[in-house]
């Protein structure tokens, strides 16, 4: 995705919240796939991870915010089934209690879908899994 610094760069200054130690998000646009993505996030510091999603605020900030971006593809975020199980988890450790998967998701197709994007289908506000070694763009969660 051409231009990907500076749509980063636009994201992490307009989607942030003003309480100081609330987390904050923003997009970056990868050229490999899912299962390298910790690894570019946690080079931004602050702790950052692939976001976990706990709430349906944090969902609505998210999703807003994506799609005024113009973003017409799935979006990484950090929920995936490691052990392949399906038990869900999120890389950043948080509990996964919050919900919001799309109709009759998750459905691992073919057996190879242990990863979580959220689904342009809806506004980036429900989510759908994926193969893992796709390429999308995707969202990291930091604390400022």
């Amino acid at each position: 995705m051409n231009g990907a610094p500076e749509l980063a760069r636009k994201i992490a200054e307009s989607v942030s919240w003003p309480s100081p130690g609330v987390s904050s998000f923003f997009l970056w646009a990868p050229s490999r796939s899912r299962r390298w993505l910790q690894f570019d996030c946690q080079s931004y510091g602050h702790g950052a991870h692939l976001a976990s999603i706990l709430d349906a605020a944090e969902a609505d900030i998210i999703g807003t915010h994506i799609s005024a971006q113009k973003i017409n593809h799935p979006v990484w975020i950090g929920l995936h089934d490691p052990e392949q199980n399906r038990r869900w988890k999120w890389t950043d450790g948080s509990t996964y209690n919050y919900r919001s998967w799309l109709r009759n998701q998750p459905d691992n197709y073919h057996q190879k879908e242990y990863c979580v994007e959220l689904s342009c289908i809806e506004k980036f506000q429900t989510w759908n899994d994926a193969i893992c070694n796709q390429a999308s763009p995707y969202v990291c969660k930091f604390k400022p």
